[in-house]
């Protein structure tokens, strides 16, 4: 220590030397140096190009599970430690004309392993193009722990045998060029992708069941350029897009070679199986939209679209197996392709009858026709097949909207489609009536009050129906798969009493029947809502949901296929709540808040499909997601801490509860320069 101290005195007296030095040279030279400066003033430093404004999040988080992990990670899957919570940055050129940039825009939301990311950066030159850019990165864990309560027998395993963990990244890059005179020009990227590793399970015919891993690769890629303009008074959009979809399933393994039931006695030692899908789309839109005077207004659309498909699947054995029925070759190699083409046209008119009345009229054509073929070599032999269907809907919808004062708005009509669907694998080809109607009001008494209905109806005739077997013991009758008369009805009211308070009411009811296979459904949903903004700096919103649900309908079971009515029934209760309040503490700016998510389920299912459980099954699930956080807003630097609680269970799936704590501290920086 000693011999450091010697140096840092020296240090320390040169440093105090060259400051006193400085300060004599200033003074000796101040007189001369103050008259140089007045006849030549230094130069001043260059603006900045850009106006610069951005913010800086990040901290640190606390997670604490306490129950089943792998639920929470399918629900939130909100991890431990530093992160960077958000990052922005925006950009106003000072001098737009001399800028290539008139603004800019950049925001990195929690990047990282969190569960979503989100980056965007949106662009322009207002005079010749704007630019965004939009991906979302999402990840999807799913390995639920227990899907019954209890073992039956003949249930070995009672966890889920697919698993997934899979990353999505979904995207959107869109440039458009406006120059002046000229038409605008529009060039789109989308990108849809799914990638990831899972397990799933192969049947061995003689052999069972066995589970393997399953990685999974799935890529869309769309291209497009469309221009929009005018001419002789019409409205013109037209659109050429590319689309190719790639995918790649593939099961390899098994995990475990004496299969899901290992009394049986049979082993898989090894097992491979790869598929490819090649799947191009190119696709034409076009729309128009032309007024002819005051009083009409038409509008078009026609949308063509040819998908051909190439699909490949090798499946082959490098080990021995000991199940009877997969003794055939180690490689097995199966091909198929098949093309859709689908037509889509709109036509549309609305025409103003009188000041107060306009009627609709729309017209929609929409045709698609599929043929494909399969080449698979199978046990015991190959297979050779081909397919087709076809099926064309015309639809015709008329209404008319009233005004008959600025508080009232009445529209009401008619819907009339038709359709003729051949499937060649059904041996099949019916055509069906859908008739309906629709109604909706809107109506302002008075200022602080709005009424609200819809009303809305369908009846289809001869729909699609699944073949019967008169051979088969029991015989089995042709069933309907549609239900042929749907209601559906919204009403509600929006009421402000006060200036700093909302109220909201609205009721919904959905009921579905067809006598073919006694089916009926009735849903209905309550929900009231409440915002309060009663002073300064502070909002409130308080909701609550009941829905109602009740099912029936009858189904065949094989292998008897008698009648049995299967039920679903039950209700759901949800209530949620927002708070912030901006508040001044200590002369310093502060904020506070919560946010509350509570929700229940009852519900019951009839039959139990699981052999030895009750034929009544409930399945009860409960979930509460609450937050706080209190954050100081200093002018430098602001810290903040955020404290949230989830409170998970199901019943009879018990394995499946958690309680989840998470606290973050974060501090955020705003910049402006």
């Amino acid at each position: 220590m000693r011999r450091y101290g010697g140096r840092l005195v020296l240090l320390a007296a040169l440093a105090v030397f060259g400051v006193a030095r400085a300060f004599a040279e200033e003074a000796a030279g101040g007189e001369s140096a103050a008259s140089t400066a007045a006849e030549t003033p230094p130069p001043s430093p260059p603006p900045r190009p850009y106006h610069l404004t951005g913010t800086v999040s990040a901290g640190y988080r606390l997670v604490d599970v306490d129950g089943s992990k792998d639920k929470y990670r399918e629900d939130y899957n909100l991890e431990e430690g530093g992160r960077l919570f958000l990052f922005s940055l925006d950009g106003e050129a000072r001098e737009p004309d001399k800028a290539p940039v008139d603004r800019f825009h950049l925001e990195v939301d929690t990047p990282g392993d969190e569960p979503v990311s989100r980056f965007v950066l949106d662009a322009e030159d207002r005079a010749l193009w704007h630019l965004r850019v939009d991906f979302i990165r999402s990840k999807y864990f799913y390995e639920v722990p227990s899907l019954f309560g209890a073992p039956v027998q003949g249930d070995l395993r009672l966890d889920d045998l697919h698993d997934f963990d899979l990353t999505r990244t979904n995207g959107v890059a869109e440039l458009r060029l406006h120059p002046k005179g000229l038409p605008t020009l529009i060039l789109g990227y989308r990108l849809y992708e799914v990638e990831g590793d899972g397990t799933s399970t192969v049947l061995v015919p003689g052999g069972g069941n066995f589970v393997v891993l399953a990685p999974q690769r799935q890529v869309t890629n769309v291209g497009s350029l469309g221009t929009e303009f005018t001419a002789l008074g019409t409205g013109f959009f037209v659109e050429q897009q590319y689309r190719r979809v790639s995918r790649t399933y593939g099961l390899h393994g098994p995990q475990d070679p004496d299969g899901l039931d290992p009394a049986q006695g049979f082993t898989l030692t090894s097992w491979q199986s790869v598929e490819d899908d090649r799947i191009d789309i190119p696709i034409t839109r076009v729309r128009l939209r032309r007024p002819v005077g005051d009083r009409v207004d038409l509008t078009a659309g026609y949308v063509y679209a040819h998908a051909s498909l190439d699909e490949s699947r090798t499946r082959f054995r490098d080990g021995t197996s000991t199940i009877p029925s997969d003794n055939g070759p180690n490689t097995q190699v199966n091909a198929g392709n098949a093309s859709l083409s689908t037509q889509l046209a709109d036509l549309g008119a609305s025409v103003r009858l009188t000041p107060i009345a306009t009627l609709h009229l729309d017209y929609r054509y929409d045709d698609r026709s599929q043929d494909g073929d399969l080449d698979a070599l199978l046990d015991p032999g190959r297979l050779q097949t081909s397919t087709h269907f076809h099926v064309a809907l015309n639809r015709v919808s008329s209404d008319v909207e009233v005004r008959p004062t600025k508080s009232l708005a009445l529209r009401a009509g008619v819907q009339y489609a038709h359709r003729d669907a051949a499937f060649s694998t059904a041996d099949q080809s019916i055509g069906t009536d859908l008739v309906g109607a629709v109604a909706e009001g809107r109506w302002q008494p008075v200022r602080w009050l709005d009424l609200f209905f819809r009303y809305d109806n369908v009846q289809i005739d001869d729909p699609w129906t699944i073949p019967g077997n008169s051979q088969s013991v029991p015989a089995l009758p042709s069933r309907e798969i549609a239900y042929t008369f749907q209601n559906r009805g919204k009403a509600g009211f929006r009421l402000r009493p006060r200036d700093w308070l909302q109220l909201a009411y609205d009721f919904t009811a959905d009921s579905f029947e067809n006598a073919d296979f006694n089916g009926r459904v009735q849903r209905f949903a309550d929900t009231v809502s409440a915002s309060l903004t009663p002073v300064a700096g502070l909002t409130a919103f308080v909701g609550f949901t009941r829905r109602d649900l009740d099912t029936s309908n009858s189904i065949l079971i094989a292998p008897r296929y008698q009648p049995t009515a299967s039920v679903q029934a039950g209700s759901e209760d949800v209530i949620t709540s927002t708070l912030n309040y901006d508040f001044k503490l200590l002369g310093y700016p502060w904020s506070t808040g919560w946010n509350l998510s509570w929700f229940n389920s009852d519900s019951r299912l009839t039959p139990s499909f699981e052999p030895g459980l009750p034929q009544r099954g409930r399945y009860d699930l409960s979930r509460v997601d609450a937050g706080a956080f209190l954050a100081f807003h200093h002018p430098f630097l602001e810290p903040g801490i955020e404290v949230r609680r989830i409170s998970y269970s199901q019943e009879p799936l018990s394995l499946n509860d958690y309680d989840a704590t998470i606290v973050a501290f974060r501090l955020t920086r705003h910049f402006d320069f």
